[in-house]
């Protein structure tokens, strides 16, 4: 079975059981996806392993060249002080950082390396052998997600509807200004209550066959009016979207919640309705005929 770059995958396991510790050595370095990079005390590369050809590079026109010129200008000091550090005996306090290495193209990737320091026989420092990987792709979805959150952080922030992170049990975990404008609390007072401690006391549980669903999986998020009790004891009247949060497994985390005031909305609907009606009255019960026609003149309304 052929697998990667170089012999078939057979061959070479029978000639690592016919020379041993070495053969082990080229075996893995053959068909390993990470970059096996060794250098001299000098910094000039002396090994790389055959995966390199992934970055448009062949192993030999590398071998003999200085090894630090493959990072990005920006990285050279910080892997040049490692380097000294390493021989000297210092472990990096950094762990594994990660660097930008130069692909054949001109491209840049992003490496995380694993160090170790080669001796010669009289326990003396003679070089460096290096494992990369490329983390290019996960440096990417972590800036995605970072991008993401504060993304949503601005928008949680500064919305001006009421926002909040809502455990499965009501509590609140998280809320914005424009919440706390809404219901006259503070944020200290609001992370100190659940959601059915403002709740109308006949609006509690209104929403459980909803809520129920929503945990289930069967809808993504619902919505409902509702009266919210405000720190003075008055209730407003509010308009909530409720979507749930999962973890990559599945299970339920949180709730997210927007809280619209419909206060003023209601009010105006219902002086609305009182002007209309009214109006009917009048033009039901005068003696004199009101009509009402469109553009086109056709009668709308007779009374």
């Amino acid at each position: 079975m052929q697998d990667g770059v170089g012999e078939p995958v057979d061959e070479g396991m029978n000639r690592i059981a016919e020379n041993g510790t070495q053969s082990m050595f080229e075996f893995i370095a053959e068909y390993t996806s990470d970059v096996i990079v060794r250098v001299d005390h000098q910094g000039i590369i002396t090994y790389i392993s055959p995966s390199i050809r992934v970055y448009g590079y062949q192993p030999d026109e590398l071998i003999g060249t200085a090894g630090i010129e493959m990072f990005h200008p920006d990285d050279r000091e910080k892997v040049i002080a490692a380097t000294a550090a390493l021989l000297s005996g210092i472990p990096s306090p950094h762990g594994n950082p990660e660097r930008r290495v130069l692909k054949a193209d001109g491209g840049w990737i992003w490496v995380e390396g694993s160090p170790h320091i080669l001796y010669d026989a009289a326990s003396a420092p003679i070089g460096v052998v290096n494992v990369f990987r490329d983390v290019t792709y996960r440096r990417v979805a972590e800036r995605t997600v970072r991008e993401q959150a504060q993304l949503f952080e601005t928008a949680f922030q500064h919305s001006a509807i009421g926002k909040c992170l809502m455990g499965l049990d009501g509590r609140f975990l998280r809320v914005n200004a424009a919440l706390c404008r809404l219901t006259g609390n503070s944020e200290t007072d609001l992370l100190a209550l659940c959601d059915f401690d403002i709740d109308h006391p006949e609006d509690v549980g209104r929403d459980r066959r909803e809520y129920d669903r929503l945990i289930d999986g069967e809808i993504d998020s619902y919505s409902r009016q509702r009266r919210l009790r405000c720190a003075d004891g008055s209730y407003i009247w509010v308009d909530i979207i409720v979507a749930l949060v999962r973890s990559p497994e599945g299970a339920p985390i949180h709730l997210v919640v927007e809280i619209q005031d419909m206060t003023a909305r209601l009010a105006a609907n219902a002086a609305l309705e009182q002007s209309e009606a009214r109006y009917r009255r009048i033009a039901e019960n005068t003696s004199d005929i009101i009509a009402m026609s469109d553009g086109d003149g056709r009668v709308t309304y007779l009374s």
